[in-house]
């Protein structure tokens, strides 16, 4: 299994802000290669990023269908303490403080008073970047596998 830190589509901001210098081409290049070796794939993809606009969800979104991954674990950007983003997000008064009290789990929501991009719009492109892995064999299998689980322990599906 390949795990891969795609983090965003966007080859400047990542690159410039998240310091990971590989290009776009690279990144699909290692999920075709995997691919044809029968290696299974990860994407690993975070949404909610400081300075992120509409257009650079996009363009994450459209690298992980080109990547064609097995799986996709999309995450909601954390401002930790400590970290040049997240030190970025509080000397710019985006921490919403309430809500970061009240969020149980980063991965789902978005503690940040996003300057350019809305809750709603955090949420679908986590959501819809998951689902770029709709066209694996190994996702329709885990999602059956899942579906008999709970129809054999009497759960609700």
């Amino acid at each position: 299994m390949l795990l891969v830190g795609v983090e965003s589509g966007d080859e400047k901001y990542r690159k410039e802000i998240m310091k990971r210098n590989m290009s776009n081409k690279v990144i699909i290049d290692v999920f075709k290669k995997a691919g044809q070796r029968g290696i299974l794939t990860w994407s690993f993809t975070m949404v909610g990023m400081p300075y992120e606009t509409k257009k650079m969800l996009f363009k994450t979104l459209l690298l992980n269908w080109q990547c064609r991954p097995d799986f996709v674990m999309a995450s909601i950007f954390y401002p930790f303490k400590g970290t040049e983003l997240g030190d970025l997000c509080y000397k710019n008064n985006w921490v919403n403080l309430k809500k970061k009290n009240e969020v149980s789990s980063y991965a789902w929501e978005s503690v940040l008073n996003h300057p350019n991009l809305s809750d709603f719009e955090i949420k679908m492109a986590k959501y819809l970047n998951s689902l770029t892995a709709i066209r694996s064999k190994y996702f329709w299998q885990l999602l059956v596998r899942r579906l008999e689980d709970k129809l054999k322990h009497g759960r609700k599906i």
